[in-house]
């Protein structure tokens, strides 16, 4: 009995364990797909970014580049403007 009930925990707890993402990779991929003008799969890698970190910027910029080009105007503007304040002095002056 002891066992059956160990085996259904161990079941239970892998059932319920989620994916860990190297953001970094998922940019990168991001903006592989941006690159090669496949605006809805670099929106899908920027999403789960988004969703693994919410504090970054890269992808809520690339993923408005990604919407701009896709001619949804409100939502890239949305998504520009919500990382809007944690972008780096550095990135605003390069050129």
């Amino acid at each position: 009995m002891k066992k059956i009930l160990l085996v259904l925990f161990m079941v239970m707890g892998a059932m319920s364990a989620s994916a860990q993402y190297r953001v970094d990779r998922l940019v990168t991929a991001g903006r592989s797909a941006l690159y090669y003008e496949d605006f809805v799969l670099s929106i899908k890698y920027f999403n789960l970014a988004i969703g693994a970190k919410p504090y970054l910027y890269e992808p809520w910029y690339y993923r408005s580049v990604a919407k701009f080009n896709l001619d949804d105007f409100t939502g890239a503007e949305s998504d520009a403007s919500e990382r809007c304040i944690s972008i780096p002095i550095s990135m605003i002056f390069m050129t």
